[in-house]
């Protein structure tokens, strides 16, 4: 569709937003913009221009390409060599010792330079291949020992040992010397019930239940959901499953002890 020169306010606020862009206010009316002053053309010519520039580039590279077409790799880096060494003996010919010297020295430093590069490269990949497999193994040798401590002692509910793990990556780590260490969010070691020595994996299994009773299933019998008694728990403590001071009280000696752990009913 042809654009109108002028177009009423009417016409105009019909126009789609990009129409709009080509047309300026005069009074109560609305012009087309010139070729020089239309934001629409100016963004078109620009686009041309880098268009034109792209295909001039690639054109360029397509020719130098084409020079190597056919051209063995090892015969072009010998005769590259062979041609150097007719520059230097040129240049002893004619007595351009310092000349050779510099020469020589600069591709020296250039081909030192990019060992040093690849070298850096390649000790950067070793690096960081290394770190990745350590996480890996570590990941694997955490993941198994929590399992061997829970399924030793405990029964998780169905679908909770992925939160357990979960639970377990986020303090244990393995050490440069191969130990598991347990270490809180700022990275300062945790202990165990003696102060002195870092929690095991079974010492923090073992207060897992007292934490997230959820995660696991209740004692059979006595220890069933709702139920109030002492059952079976981990590392030989018992689970006092109540609300019921009279029954704390008839267990206060085994309580007072740590032989058994209060847990409330569910």
């Amino acid at each position: 569709m042809a654009m109108k020169f002028v177009v009423s306010a009417e016409e105009f606020g019909k126009l789609s937003p990009e129409m709009q862009l080509q047309y300026e206010k005069v009074g109560d009316s609305y012009n087309l913009i010139t070729e020089g002053k239309n934001p629409l053309a100016l963004k078109i010519d620009e686009f041309r221009q880098t268009n034109v520039k792209l295909m001039k580039d690639i054109k360029e590279a397509q020719e130098a390409l084409s020079k190597w077409e056919g051209v063995d790799p090892e015969k072009a880096k010998k005769a590259l060599e062979e041609l150097q060494k007719l520059q230097d003996k040129r240049l002893i010919e004619e007595g351009k010792v310092e000349e050779l010297l510099s020469s020589r020295t600069q591709r020296m430093q250039a081909d030192h330079q990019n060992q040093i590069a690849n070298f850096q490269k390649k000790i950067a990949e070793t690096e960081t291949n290394n770190l990745n497999l350590k996480n890996q193994l570590a990941g694997v040798t955490i993941d198994k020992e929590i399992q061997l401590a829970i399924t030793q002692n405990l029964e998780a509910q169905p679908g909770a040992m992925s939160d357990i793990l979960s639970r377990g990556r986020r303090i244990f780590q393995i050490a440069d010397d191969g130990k598991v260490l347990a270490k809180d969010d700022k990275g300062n070691t945790l202990f165990g019930k003696d102060g002195v020595t870092p929690m095991t994996i079974q010492e923090w299994a073992a207060s897992l239940p007292t934490e997230a009773p959820h995660l696991f299933k209740p004692a059979k019998g006595a220890g069933a959901p709702g139920s109030s008694g002492v059952h079976p728990g981990v590392q030989g403590k018992q689970v006092l499953v109540t609300n019921d001071p009279i029954l704390m009280g008839q267990n206060l000696e085994k309580i007072a002890k740590g032989e058994v752990i209060i847990q409330a009913p569910a």
